[in-house]
C-alpha cells in the first residue's frame, strides 16, 4: 500500500477455504523478504524491515503474534537477514544472512587485468556511479551508515560526502557542465528524482 509517509507492506492471511482476506498485523513494513509459521501457529517470524527503520538499514528477524499481530524484533544485526525456515517442530531456525560488499572499480578502455580498486569500505558504490566533466568520480556509499551520494577524486582519494540525512540517496548522474547532480531518492512520499 501507500500512505502520506509513502509505500509499505503489511502481514495478511487468506483463507483458502472461501477466499476471506484479513490483515494479521496493523503493523507497516518497509520490506518483508520471508516469514514463516511457528508450528502451533501462535507467531509468525519474518526476515523484515519495520517502517521505522532507515532506508538501506538490513533486514532484521521479527516475531508478530498471530492473532494479536503485535511485533517484537528479535536480532539486530548489521548483515542482512533474506529468507528464514523452521524445523517442524519449531526449535530450530534457518535463515540467509547476506552481508553486502560492494567498491568502486577504475578501468582503462577495457582492460580488464589493469583494473584497480578505488574504495575500500564494505559499502561503495552499490547505488550508482558516475564520472564529473573534471574526471572526479561521484558514486553512492553507505559509510554515514545510510545511502548517501558522495564525491573523490578518480584515484580515490579526497572523499567527501554530499548528502546527508537519513533518506536514501541513489544513482547519481552529473550533468554535462557539471553544476549539477541528479539521483533518485524517498525523500518525501514515495521515490522521486531530485
Amino acid at each position: 500500500g501507500e500512505d502520506k509517509d509513502g509505500y509499505y507492506m503489511h502481514v495478511g492471511e487468506v483463507r483458502v477455504a472461501d477466499g476471506r482476506e484479513s490483515v494479521i498485523s496493523a503493523v507497516r513494513w518497509r520490506s518483508i523478504l520471508g516469514l514463516a509459521w511457528l508450528p502451533d501457529r501462535s507467531a509468525l517470524l519474518l526476515a523484515a524491515r519495520d517502517r521505522a527503520s532507515a532506508p538501506g538499514t538490513p533486514a532484521q528477524i521479527w516475531q508478530v503474534n498471530y492473532p494479536s499481530g503485535e511485533a517484537r524484533q528479535l536480532t539486530y544485526d548489521s548483515n542482512q537477514f533474506d529468507s528464514l525456515s523452521l524445523t517442524a517442530d519449531g526449535r530450530t531456525l534457518v535463515a540467509t544472512h547476506s552481508e553486502l560488499r560492494s567498491n568502486v572499480w577504475v578501468m582503462t578502455g577495457g582492460d580488464y587485468a589493469g583494473a584497480r580498486q578505488i574504495t575500500s569500505g564494505r559499502e561503495n558504490g552499490d547505488g550508482g556511479c558516475a564520472w564529473t566533466p573534471d574526471g572526479r568520480i561521484v558514486y553512492t556509499s553507505r559509510a554515514s551508515g545510510y545511502f548517501d551520494i558522495w564525491v573523490m577524486n578518480a584515484d580515490g582519494s579526497e572523499p567527501k560526502q554530499l548528502t546527508f540525512g537519513t533518506d536514501a540517496n541513489l544513482y547519481p548522474s552529473v550533468s554535462p557542465d557539471g553544476r549539477y547532480i541528479v539521483f533518485e531518492t524517498n525523500r518525501g512520499v514515495g521515490w522521486s528524482v531530485w
